[in-house]
C-alpha cells in the first residue's frame, strides 16, 4: 500500500492542484492525506471526487485556515473511526493478517496550542517550546521510519538571509506495526507549490532491502565538481515516472559517494605514509 501525504498550503490555487494531480499520477497511491487544503464544505464533494479516489472524508477549513482530507480507493478496507481538525483516526482491515490503526495528524499551527495538543496525545520542531512532541514519542515508544531523499521537508522560503530548513513531515509507528511491515519505506518528494514537501509511505515493499544502509543526501555533495554530471547521467539513463528517476539518482549518488570517500581515504593514507617516511630518521651504527 502506498500512502501519499502533503501539507499543500491551499488547493484553491490552480498550479497547486495541477502539481498534486501530477504527483498522484506518478505515485499512484491507494490512500492520500492532505492538510491545509483551505477548502470549505461548499462544493467539496465535486472537488475531491476529481482526484480519482473512490472515497474521501474531509474536515472543512474554517475561514482561510486549516482543512484536511483523507482519500482512499475501494481496494483498501478502511473505516474512519473519528475525525477532527487535527487528527483523522482510521482502522485498516486486512484480509490476511492483523488489523491496524492509521492516525493522520495535522498539528496545530499556533505555537501556544502545540504543547497542549501533544500532551493529550494528539511543532514537530524539536525545541524547548515544543518538548511535548518529544515526550509524546518517548512515552508511546514510537519509532521514526526514517526516509529516502532530501533531508528536510520544510523551508521558510528565504534564499539569502536566514534560510531555515526543517524536517516537519514524518511517519512514526509502534514496534508492533514495524513487525507487521518490516519492509516499509518513506520517500521525500520534491518541494513544489508549498513550503512543505510531500512524502510517500510504502508500508509493504515487495522486495527486501538489499543494502544495510539507506540513502541520505549530503549538502556538501553539491560543492563537488562531479555532482551535476552524476545527477544528469542518472536522471537521463532511465525511462519512467518521477519516482523511478528519483530512485535512480539516489542509488547513483550513493555509489558515487562511496567511491569518492574511498578515493579520499586512500589519499589520506598515502599522505600519512609520506609523512612517516620523511619523519623517520635512519638508524646507523650502534647505541
Amino acid at each position: 500500500m502506498l500512502i501519499f501525504s502533503w501539507n499543500c498550503r491551499g488547493l484553491s490555487n490552480i498550479s497547486t492542484v495541477r502539481n498534486l494531480k501530477a504527483f498522484l499520477r506518478s505515485c499512484n497511491p491507494q490512500l492520500a492525506f492532505l492538510t491545509e487544503t483551505l477548502i470549505g464544505e461548499l462544493n467539496s464533494h465535486n472537488f475531491y471526487n476529481s482526484f480519482g479516489f473512490d472515497n474521501f472524508k474531509c474536515i472543512p477549513a474554517i475561514g482561510r485556515s486549516g482543512g484536511s482530507v483523507i482519500l482512499w480507493n475501494n481496494d483498501i478496507s478502511l473505516e474512519v473511526i473519528s475525525a477532527d481538525k487535527n487528527v483523522i483516526h482510521c482502522r485498516i482491515r486486512q484480509t490476511l493478517g492483523q488489523n491496524w490503526n492509521l492516525l493522520c495528524v495535522y498539528g496545530p499551527s499556533e505555537h501556544y496550542l502545540r504543547n497542549n495538543f501533544w500532551k493529550h496525545g494528539g511543532s514537530q520542531k524539536l525545541n524547548t517550546a515544543n518538548k511535548e512532541f518529544k515526550n509524546f514519542i518517548s512515552d508511546r515508544r514510537l519509532i521514526d521510519l526514517g526516509f529516502v531523499g532530501a533531508t528536510f521537508t520544510w523551508s521558510n522560503g528565504v534564499v539569502v538571509d536566514n534560510p531555515i530548513f526543517e524536517r516537519l513531515d514524518m511517519a512514526l509507528c509502534t514496534t508492533e506495526w514495524l513487525l507487521m511491515f518490516p519492509y516499509n519505506g518513506v520517500l521525500h518528494l520534491p518541494r513544489v507549490s508549498s513550503d512543505h514537501a510531500p512524502i510517500i509511505i510504502n508500508i509493504h515493499r515487495t522486495n527486501k532491502r538489499k543494502r544495510k544502509f539507506s540513502y541520505k543526501f549530503e549538502y556538501y555533495w553539491v560543492d563537488n565538481p562531479e555532482f551535476n554530471d552524476v545527477v544528469h547521467r542518472a536522471w537521463t539513463s532511465r525511462n519512467g515516472n518521477t519516482l523511478i528517476k528519483i530512485n535512480e539518482v539516489g542509488m547513483e549518488l550513493s555509489k558515487w559517494s562511496i567511491k569518492s570517500l574511498a578515493i579520499y581515504s586512500e589519499l589520506q593514507k598515502m599522505q600519512r605514509m609520506s609523512c612517516c617516511k620523511f619523519n623517520v630518521k635512519p638508524i646507523s651504527g650502534t647505541p
